[in-house]
């Protein structure tokens, strides 16, 4: 990571979660906590060196059983839902976000490209196992699954889709309809301004 961070925001996100994985993926949803301040702003130059270490942890993962995989990787899951879940105001949000941290979940397992729709089910049900581990049904319970997974497959298949811009650009829009219609659900006005701003951002990315 390389970037400046305020202090009160380290303050408020409070030490990166422990787990029996040596909490190799908390660290993203430490980073989520981090952006209730405001996006990140990099630096475009070092302000530390770290030596290279062949037999660290990061290098370790990529080494790792697939079995290991499998099973820490929905500490990810977890972690981004703790991140975001408790800020949630509306039962729209919550579920909002539930799809969206489970589609990238999903779509990304270990950060590794997968063209295998159907593992799908089985890291759903690793999730959802690590969540019944951690005692976290304040952040998803069982009975919220089915409208989270409602359209979940269409929608990992778009995501996953290199040869679609068009349709990765029609589910990206979706979702930014989506969200403009929580951010800002009283004033139209706000709404279309923020979903064409970033809509157009989007654009220039393609």
């Amino acid at each position: 990571m390389r970037g400046l961070i305020r202090l009160a925001a380290i303050r408020h996100a409070g030490l990166v979660r422990c787990d029996e994985f040596r909490a190799v993926w908390q660290i993203g949803g430490w980073l989520a906590k981090l952006l209730r301040w405001g996006s990140f702003k990099r630096v475009a130059k070092p302000i530390y060196y770290r030596l290279y270490r062949p037999d660290s942890l990061g290098n370790a993962v990529h080494s790792r059983p697939k079995l290991w995989k499998q099973n820490v990787w929905p500490t990810m899951f977890t972690a981004l839902l703790d991140a975001v879940i408790p800020i949630c105001r509306t039962p729209q949000e919550r579920l909002f976000m539930q799809q969206v941290i489970l589609d990238q979940i999903v779509a990304y397992p270990n950060l590794h490209p997968n063209d295998e729709l159907n593992s799908s089910d089985a890291i759903i049900a690793k999730c959802m196992e690590r969540v019944k581990y951690e005692g976290n049904s304040r952040l998803l319970d069982a009975r919220e699954l089915p409208a989270i997974l409602a359209g979940q497959r269409r929608r990992v298949e778009i995501m996953l889709s290199a040869r679609s811009p068009v349709r990765k650009a029609i589910y990206k829009s979706w979702q930014l309809y989506r969200l403009g219609k929580l951010i800002h659900p009283r004033s139209p006005l706000k709404r279309a301004s923020y979903q064409l701003r970033h809509a157009a951002d989007m654009l220039r990315r393609l």
